[in-house]
């Protein structure tokens, strides 16, 4: 007759609080999802959807993959041809062939084409609902193709002149939204603020090698315009009382994406063999992180405030 180890019972048993505390210590670093009644109550039919950096892989991908099962009609604004239409592929793949996908190309890190992109866009379509400012770089030195700051420039000005060109479309628009994807690392101690996030002009020119040593540093300082941007927006159009455009900046959390793939190969490398255990446990998935923004593109306008910082599927009192 089988004899049962005795070891093997308390082993066994001892598994089960590990087990239990490793279930929901993954419920709370994944965060909220959009409800299952907001998704099943939205009708985005007729809108005209723009997401920045939407190729597969990333939180932008997973945000037009829902918005288009939605209904919208989603422009996918990416750097590259190729990765555009993998994206494009891979999403009507899951929601069906339509001719809802746009595969529209813009380098955030030269102004000229993000000009270019708006004025193509804006000879295809005469309206815009949503704007989601989704894409976005780290982990590396360079300056854009009119010399500023490689992280600052695309991450914060390429996307603050794609918003000022569009801004009058939107504006037509009776349900317009600009959603800013920023990052908690901005919402930083006043240390921070005061040694690095420096916006004058002699700033901002060059690679910044010299004056901030740890470019995460530069990726903070990025994503602190972002929220400054968001909020100093939303003030500017609350000016205007026949304005309907509100504008939300949201950190989507700390996500495993294809972000990091700058990041210098020995240190990528370390992370994967020594910290995978604890990465695994805390990283959200690209469609876990989108869920903000979707939610932010969803969510009744009178339940939003705009101008404000957002995490989680909810606002974020006390943050900058």
């Amino acid at each position: 007759m089988f004899q049962l180890n005795t070891h093997i019972i308390p082993f066994a048993c001892s598994l089960i609080p590990l087990t239990v505390g490793i279930y929901f210590a993954r419920k709370y670093f994944n965060g909220p999802t959009v409800s299952e009644k907001l998704l099943k109550s939205s009708d985005l039919t007729g809108k005209i959807v723009i997401v920045t950096g939407a190729s597969a892989g990333g939180i932008g991908f997973e945000t037009s993959k829902v918005l288009h099962r939605l209904g919208a009609t989603v422009v996918l604004a990416v750097r590259n041809q190729l990765a555009g239409d993998k994206a494009k592929e891979l999403i009507e793949k899951e929601n069906g062939n339509s001719d809802k996908l746009i595969v529209m190309l813009i380098d955030l890190a030269d102004l000229a084409s993000v000009k270019k992109f708006t004025e193509l866009f804006m000879s295809k379509f005469n309206q815009l609902d949503i704007l989601i400012n989704n894409a976005g770089i780290m982990s590396i030195y360079g300056t854009t193709k009119q010399g500023v700051e490689l992280l600052f420039g695309s991450n914060h000005l390429g996307h603050f002149l794609l918003t000022h060109l569009l801004l009058n479309l939107l504006k037509k628009s009776k349900d317009g939204r600009i959603i800013n994807l920023t990052s908690v690392s901005a919402n930083s101690n006043l240390e921070f603020i005061e040694k690095y996030a420096n916006f004058e002009l002699e700033s901002l020119i060059g690679d910044c090698k010299t004056s901030h040593p740890n470019n995460f540093a530069l990726y903070r300082r990025s994503k602190l315009a972002n929220i400054l941007f968001s909020k100093k927006l939303s003030r500017e159009l609350a000016l205007d009382s026949s304005n309907l455009v509100q504008c939300y900046s949201n950190h989507p959390g700390t996500v495993k994406s294809n972000m990091g793939k700058h990041m210098p190969l020995l240190f990528r490398l370390c992370t994967k063999i020594f910290l995978f255990p604890i990465l695994a446990l805390v990283l959200k998935s690209t469609y876990q992180g989108a869920q903000t923004t979707i939610h932010l593109a969803l969510s009744n306008k009178k339940d939003l405030k705009s101008g404000n910082y957002y995490a989680d599927c909810q606002e974020k009192v006390g943050s900058i």
